[in-house]
Protein backbone atom coordinates (compact mmCIF):
# COMPACT_ATOMS: atom_id res chain seq x y z
CA UNK A 1 0.00 0.00 0.00
CA UNK A 2 2.81 2.40 0.83
CA UNK A 3 4.41 1.63 -2.54
CA UNK A 4 1.22 2.60 -4.38
CA UNK A 5 0.92 5.78 -2.36
CA UNK A 6 4.52 6.76 -3.10
CA UNK A 7 4.09 5.83 -6.75
CA UNK A 8 0.87 7.90 -6.98
CA UNK A 9 2.65 10.88 -5.41
CA UNK A 10 5.51 10.54 -7.88
CA UNK A 11 3.09 10.44 -10.84
CA UNK A 12 1.15 13.44 -9.52
CA UNK A 13 4.42 15.30 -8.90
CA UNK A 14 5.71 14.50 -12.42
CA UNK A 15 2.39 15.58 -13.96
CA UNK A 16 2.48 18.81 -11.96
CA UNK A 17 6.04 19.52 -13.13
CA UNK A 18 5.08 18.76 -16.76
CA UNK A 19 2.07 21.09 -16.59
CA UNK A 20 4.11 23.81 -14.89
CA UNK A 21 6.80 23.47 -17.57
CA UNK A 22 4.23 23.75 -20.35
CA UNK A 23 2.55 26.74 -18.72
CA UNK A 24 5.91 28.35 -18.03
CA UNK A 25 7.05 27.80 -21.62
CA UNK A 26 3.78 29.12 -22.96
CA UNK A 27 3.93 32.13 -20.63
CA UNK A 28 7.51 32.76 -21.73
CA UNK A 29 6.39 32.67 -25.39
CA UNK A 30 3.49 35.01 -24.63
CA UNK A 31 5.83 37.36 -22.78
CA UNK A 32 8.26 37.26 -25.70
CA UNK A 33 5.49 38.05 -28.18
CA UNK A 34 4.13 40.88 -26.03
CA UNK A 35 7.63 42.23 -25.53
CA UNK A 36 8.31 42.09 -29.26
CA UNK A 37 5.04 43.82 -30.03
CA UNK A 38 5.75 46.53 -27.43
CA UNK A 39 9.23 47.03 -28.88
CA UNK A 40 7.78 47.30 -32.39
CA UNK A 41 5.16 49.80 -31.20
CA UNK A 42 7.84 51.86 -29.44
CA UNK A 43 10.04 51.83 -32.55
CA UNK A 44 7.07 52.82 -34.71
CA UNK A 45 6.17 55.67 -32.35
CA UNK A 46 9.77 56.90 -32.40
CA UNK A 47 9.83 56.76 -36.20
CA UNK A 48 6.56 58.72 -36.37
CA UNK A 49 7.94 61.40 -34.00
CA UNK A 50 11.16 61.68 -36.01
CA UNK A 51 9.25 61.93 -39.28
CA UNK A 52 6.96 64.59 -37.83
CA UNK A 53 9.98 66.58 -36.64
CA UNK A 54 11.64 66.28 -40.06
CA UNK A 55 8.42 67.37 -41.80
CA UNK A 56 8.15 70.36 -39.47
CA UNK A 57 11.72 71.37 -40.33
CA UNK A 58 10.96 70.80 -44.03
CA UNK A 59 8.00 73.21 -43.80
CA UNK A 60 10.16 75.86 -42.10
CA UNK A 61 12.62 75.62 -44.98
CA UNK A 62 9.83 75.59 -47.57
CA UNK A 63 8.29 78.72 -46.02
CA UNK A 64 11.67 80.42 -46.04
CA UNK A 65 12.23 79.48 -49.70
CA UNK A 66 8.79 80.67 -50.79
CA UNK A 67 9.26 83.94 -48.91
CA UNK A 68 12.66 84.43 -50.52
CA UNK A 69 11.26 83.85 -54.02
CA UNK A 70 8.99 86.88 -53.56
CA UNK A 71 11.88 89.09 -52.44
CA UNK A 72 12.38 92.24 -54.49
CA UNK A 73 16.13 91.66 -54.52
CA UNK A 74 16.76 89.39 -57.57
CA UNK A 75 19.72 87.66 -55.89
CA UNK A 76 17.58 86.73 -52.86
CA UNK A 77 14.77 85.58 -55.13
CA UNK A 78 17.21 83.36 -57.06
CA UNK A 79 18.37 81.80 -53.78
CA UNK A 80 14.72 81.16 -52.90
CA UNK A 81 13.99 79.48 -56.23
CA UNK A 82 17.17 77.38 -55.98
CA UNK A 83 16.26 76.26 -52.48
CA UNK A 84 12.68 75.59 -53.57
CA UNK A 85 13.88 73.40 -56.44
CA UNK A 86 15.97 71.34 -54.03
CA UNK A 87 13.22 71.06 -51.41
CA UNK A 88 10.58 69.70 -53.76
CA UNK A 89 12.93 66.81 -54.57
CA UNK A 90 13.09 65.84 -50.89
CA UNK A 91 11.59 62.54 -49.77
CA UNK A 92 9.69 64.57 -47.18
CA UNK A 93 7.83 66.54 -49.86
CA UNK A 94 4.39 65.10 -50.51
CA UNK A 95 2.60 65.50 -53.83
CA UNK A 96 0.52 68.28 -52.25
CA UNK A 97 3.68 70.07 -51.07
CA UNK A 98 5.16 69.94 -54.57
CA UNK A 99 1.92 71.16 -56.17
CA UNK A 100 1.70 74.04 -53.67
CA UNK A 101 5.33 75.07 -54.21
CA UNK A 102 4.96 74.92 -57.98
CA UNK A 103 1.74 76.91 -57.91
CA UNK A 104 3.13 79.65 -55.67
CA UNK A 105 6.39 79.90 -57.59
CA UNK A 106 4.51 80.03 -60.91
CA UNK A 107 2.40 82.90 -59.58
CA UNK A 108 5.47 84.77 -58.35
CA UNK A 109 7.26 84.25 -61.67
CA UNK A 110 4.24 85.57 -63.57
CA UNK A 111 4.23 88.70 -61.43
CA UNK A 112 7.95 89.22 -61.99
CA UNK A 113 7.85 88.50 -65.70
CA UNK A 114 4.34 88.74 -67.19
CA UNK A 115 3.67 86.83 -70.42
CA UNK A 116 4.60 88.79 -73.60
CA UNK A 117 0.96 89.41 -74.60
CA UNK A 118 0.13 90.85 -71.20
CA UNK A 119 3.31 92.97 -71.11
CA UNK A 120 2.51 94.41 -74.56
CA UNK A 121 -1.08 95.19 -73.55
CA UNK A 122 0.05 96.93 -70.35
CA UNK A 123 2.63 98.94 -72.33
CA UNK A 124 0.00 99.93 -74.90
CA UNK A 125 -2.40 101.00 -72.18
CA UNK A 126 0.25 103.12 -70.47
CA UNK A 127 1.45 104.64 -73.73
CA UNK A 128 -2.06 105.36 -75.01
CA UNK A 129 -3.13 107.40 -71.99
Amino acid sequence: MVVWSVLAQLVIGAATIAVAFRVGTRNARVAELVGTRNAEEAANATLQRETAARREEFWKRLTFALTATANENPADARVGFTLLAALIKSDLATAEDVALAESVSRTILQQLDPPPDQADTEGDQRGGS
